[in-house]
């Protein structure tokens, strides 16, 4: 009995890891949020050359930094708890994309 508790348990976990984000016991979702954003950055520093081109009107620079990088930076986000320190990061990592434009 005790074995497939910890099987259960075991399950339990791994979808809760997976499907609902990195949340811990204590509600702390840092691991998810820093992840999202790194994952945000790869997207825009892939996006380089377009951000440095004079010839793409920076409208719609913009419009593809909402389109592309804003998603995947934000994937999960219904499920964080975001504290002031994770705000300002937030609003960090938008403020330093809208610059590079």
């Amino acid at each position: 009995m005790f074995a497939l508790d910890r099987m259960v348990g075991r399950s339990v976990l791994y979808f809760i890891m997976t499907y609902c984000g990195g949340i811990t016991e204590d509600g702390e979702c840092m691991t998810e949020f820093r992840t999202s954003l790194n994952r945000g950055q790869v997207i825009r520093a892939s996006l380089q050359k377009t951000w440095k081109s004079h010839s793409i009107p920076i409208s719609t620079k913009i419009q593809l930094t909402k389109v592309l990088v804003w998603p995947v930076a934000t994937y999960g986000c219904e499920s964080w708890t975001l504290r002031k320190n994770e705000e300002t990061r937030l609003d960090t990592f938008e403020m330093k994309g809208l610059r590079k434009k």
